[in-house]
């Protein structure tokens, strides 16, 4: 895999699909730079990308207000993880001032060449041997068209999975008022709901990407079919991610007999009788039905 800063992978898909796992094996390869929510491509969307539209507009983003935004990434404690991000963003772009190259970047109103710098050795640490890099963020879903315009060589990871599973853990994945994770209205419909949403809106935008820049992991075969998904993915990726000790000795733990668990449960009784609306069916066949 040409794992310049131009390629990035990027994975993305509905709360509780089983990206935070699979971002976790990501991050265990020796030479990987793979980050759960470390937001950087977030914010290069929400602040820089959106903001810079002309040369004029380049010399004034406020810099600073990134960093508070990294530091306190969406009200919660900085953690180990974003610790190491601030400082590698702080550490590059102070290297960007003195060594010219941001007053160039901006001379020239080369914005995506400056962001897919700026990303890169934000994420990779400085390092000199990289395999891969990139972030999963679920939310990622719904910034594709900017993501693809910012990095047209980005490689996509989709995660999916069943709609009663999501739909269960949100209802189990309190958020810090207690309150569960799907929609805003926090009930088990709305849950139900979100999957539909989000799985939409990657149907509707994914071929805004090149097909060969795009890989759609079922969480479910990744569970039952770990060695063939993974050779899927190292192919996708063009690197033996089963080569390193790190991502082996994960998957090692993987129990595919709890993959029905949710079916034991009151949650899933209720789900059962939960209707199917015109305009969600094209969702579920995307998925493949049930």
């Amino acid at each position: 895999m040409n794992n310049g800063m131009a390629q990035p992978v990027i994975m993305l898909g509905c709360q509780r699909s089983g990206t935070t796992y699979l971002a976790k094996v990501l991050g265990l390869h020796e030479k990987g730079f793979f980050w759960s929510e470390a937001t950087v491509f977030r914010y290069m969307v929400l602040f820089f990308w959106n903001y810079i539209r002309d040369r004029g507009s380049f010399r004034q983003p406020r810099f600073m207000e990134v960093l508070h935004m990294l530091k306190a990434p969406r009200g919660m404690p900085i953690n180990e993880q974003g610790e190491k991000i601030l400082a590698s963003f702080e550490r590059t772009l102070l290297g960007y001032f003195n060594d010219g190259r941001l007053e160039a970047w901006a001379d020239k109103g080369r914005k995506r060449e400056f962001l897919q710098a700026l990303s890169y050795d934000t994420m990779t640490l400085g390092a000199s041997e990289v395999a891969y890099w990139g972030d999963k963020y679920p939310e990622y879903v719904f910034q594709i068209p900017e993501l693809v315009d910012m990095f047209p060589e980005a490689r996509f990871v989709f995660v999916i999975r069943n709609p009663y599973a999501v739909a269960e853990s949100l209802v189990r994945h309190l958020n810090p008022r207690d309150r569960v994770a799907g929609g805003m209205r926090f009930t088990l419909k709305d849950c139900w709901d979100q999957w539909f949403d989000w799985n939409r809106v990657w149907i509707e935008n994914h071929e805004l990407i090149p097909a060969a820049n795009r890989f759609v992991i079922r969480y479910e075969e990744f569970l039952l079919d770990t060695g063939r998904v993974m050779g899927d993915l190292s192919a996708f990726m063009d690197v033996d991610l089963m080569a390193s000790p790190g991502i082996r000795n994960e998957l090692k733990a993987i129990q595919p007999h709890n993959l029905d668990k949710w079916k034991k449960t009151d949650v899933y009784e209720q789900l059962r009788h939960m209707p199917v609306a015109p305009d969600q069916v094209k969702v579920f066949d995307y998925y493949g039905g049930l």
